[in-house]
């Protein structure tokens, strides 16, 4: 059995309102930068100005390998996959062939919000007069959304691609335990080197 002592992490991938890359992202907190912007502002002083940490200048393509899996992923499953993908760049891996066997994919996630723009042509189908006619979501729903919809924006793909990815043929799992979801990940990654599976 592996001992805790035995397990390191050998690779940072980060995709961060303070930077894409752990380079970046380590400049940025040495230079004690604030990810939070100001996104919104109202023209009615009563109303609340909203405040975004938003992740700047991000591009899937850059990351995602291959392309064509890109029509599958929403943009947070696109910068999950890329975290993971710098984090094998990281760690060194690019240029070596690991056992598929000894390769896992554990991820911390949470609920992954869709495109509100990819339904509003089928909410405009089903809406007359203002009026949403819930009755015929069923009958046009096929007509305006891809078959394949669902798929970008299930918490599990992030795992599922990046386990295609890299051929990582062992333990697959993810997590979503909202903000617990990424050190319950850590951890059960872990339990998995100790247990040697």
């Amino acid at each position: 059995m592996v001992g805790l002592r035995d397990i390191v992490i050998t690779g940072i991938g980060c995709v961060t309102p303070l930077g894409i890359g752990r380079q970046a992202f380590h400049q940025a907190l040495l230079a004690e930068q604030c990810a939070i912007r100001q996104r919104i502002s109202l023209n009615d002083s009563e109303r609340t100005t909203y405040y975004t940490a938003s992740i700047e200048g991000f591009d899937g393509k850059q990351y995602v390998t291959p392309r064509k899996a890109l029509k599958v992923m929403g943009r947070e499953v696109q910068i999950a996959y890329s975290a993971a993908h710098l984090a094998w760049q990281d760690a060194g891996l690019t240029d070596v062939s690991p056992a598929p066997d000894r390769i896992g994919a554990v991820y911390g996630t949470e609920i992954i919000p869709g495109d509100l723009m990819e339904v509003l042509p089928c909410v405009q189908a089903c809406s007359t007069m203002g009026e949403l006619d819930f009755g015929t979501w069923g009958k046009v729903f096929h007509k305006h959304i891809i078959p394949l919809w669902m798929l970008k924006y299930l918490p599990n793909m992030p795992a599922c691609h990046v386990g295609i990815a890299v051929d990582a043929r062992g333990p697959n799992n993810s997590i979503a335990l909202e903000e617990a979801s990424g050190l319950l990940a850590l951890g059960e990654a872990a339990d998995i080197i100790r247990r040697d599976v």
